[in-house]
């Protein structure tokens, strides 16, 4: 988003609430909206989604229709902004991020560290640049199987944002062939950018599907290891074609999951024939207990 931004649209509540109904304010991107998540007061437990826009009249209908159904801390607030451009402002808002063996960081704050698997991710329109509790879950369970000697030759990662995960797995298994897709055409614009940036670009196929069965990724052939990092419902809804791409004995990580929804969307793996393994709650988020990823397998 570049200096004819002009308004913005802050809405208050918990990070799970807002969460929740990201997806539906997501579909104004074509509207040349940009959102923008993150935590007001940690302390609190108050997080603010922050839409960018130019039509003030858009963005009261998105404020109307968030002050009729959301349980919200404060009235929605519209103000007009500098012409400023608020990407790069947004990219240097986020420090270097550590997880685990990886190294995150930006063109404005860090530079690559020794001895790290080093990612740099730029802050943009898509979600997923590892400071989120579930982000982080995936890269560390990816890092997890790769030092229990895990070693994929074909990987998926479905609903892939700016690309991280993909990215990481790209790091941790060399060899490995890998595969990402999003339905969303900006976020696979951002992705191709991210992994061109890291020099990846030979190593990473980018797709934007709708479906994961989708015939260019079903052209890759079953994959043994597989991340979808997006949200409780939908994972639900797609849980018979996101099994049907894995192999015999590969693994597939889910998060973007509620506590309170684990219960469920593990069932729903497990009806399409895979075999949880292991839930892992986030101990070191904001708020921690909050979300949780899922390994499950399909059996050999």
């Amino acid at each position: 988003m570049t200096a004819n931004v002009t308004h913005t649209l802050t809405l208050t509540a918990s990070e799970s609430v807002l969460r929740e109904w990201m997806p539906q304010w997501e579909s104004a991107e074509a509207d040349d909206m940009t959102f923008v998540l993150y935590e007001a007061d940690e302390r609190a437990g108050i997080w603010q989604l922050v839409c960018y826009g130019d039509d003030q009249q858009a963005l009261g209908a998105l404020a109307s229709q968030a002050a009729t159904h959301l349980p919200l801390h404060e009235a929605p607030r519209i103000e007009e902004l500098p012409a400023v451009d608020w990407v790069v402002e947004n990219q240097k808002a986020f420090p270097p991020l550590s997880l685990g063996r990886f190294y995150l960081y930006n063109s404005y704050q860090g530079s690559p560290q020794a001895g790290r698997l080093n990612l740099k991710l730029e802050a943009g329109a898509a979600f997923g640049t590892g400071e989120h509790a579930t982000t982080a879950l995936c890269l560390l369970a990816l890092e997890q199987l790769a030092d229990a000697g895990v070693t994929p030759t074909r990987l998926l990662d479905y609903g892939c944002g700016t690309g991280l995960l993909a990215m990481g797995a790209a790091l941790l298994w060399p060899a490995a062939s890998v595969t990402a897709a999003d339905n969303d055409a900006r976020a696979v614009e951002i992705a191709i950018e991210n992994v061109e940036i890291n020099g990846l670009g030979s190593r990473i196929q980018l797709y934007r599907t709708d479906l994961p069965s989708d015939p260019a990724i079903a052209a890759h052939g079953l994959f043994d290891l597989m991340v979808a990092n997006i949200l409780a419902e939908p994972l639900i809804a797609m849980a018979q074609p996101l099994a049907g791409q894995l192999a015999r004995g590969g693994q597939l990580i889910l998060s973007g999951i509620l506590t309170s929804w684990a219960d469920r969307v593990a069932a729903a793996y497990q009806a399409a024939g895979l075999v949880l393994l292991q839930t892992t709650v986030d101990s070191h988020g904001a708020n921690p207990g909050q979300w949780v990823a899922l390994r499950l397998q399909f059996p050999l």
